[in-house]
Order: C-alpha cells, then structure tokens, then sequence
C-alpha cells in the first residue's frame, strides 16, 4: 500500500482514468450504475460517476 501511495504520478494517472471513465459513461445508456468506495489508497472512480449524475439532471 505504501508503494502505491507514494508513486510519483498517482495523482496524474487517477485524472486521466477518471477522464477515461467520465467520457466511457457520457455513451452508456444505463440510468443507474456500481461503483466502490476506495479504501487503502485504491483508484476513487466516485468523482466521475457523480459528475455525470449531476449533468444528467
């Protein structure tokens, strides 16, 4: 876990697969979907799963 907190472009690749997942979620035609809450340092797909949400309304 330390390892994946200190690497020095974590932050940089969690905002490009953020962006990844907010333009794969624009195509999807689902109205509701899963995600989980990351704990230990784990990829926190949350902000672009509520920002569509948030547009779609």
């Amino acid at each position: 876990m330390q390892e994946r907190l200190h690497l020095e472009d974590r932050l940089a690749r969690a905002d490009a697969l953020q962006g990844i997942i907010r333009v794969w979620l624009l195509e999807r035609p689902d109205t509701v979907i899963g995600a989980y809450w990351p704990i230990k340092g784990e990829f926190d797909p949350c902000p672009p799963c509520t920002a569509g949400r948030r547009t779609a309304n």
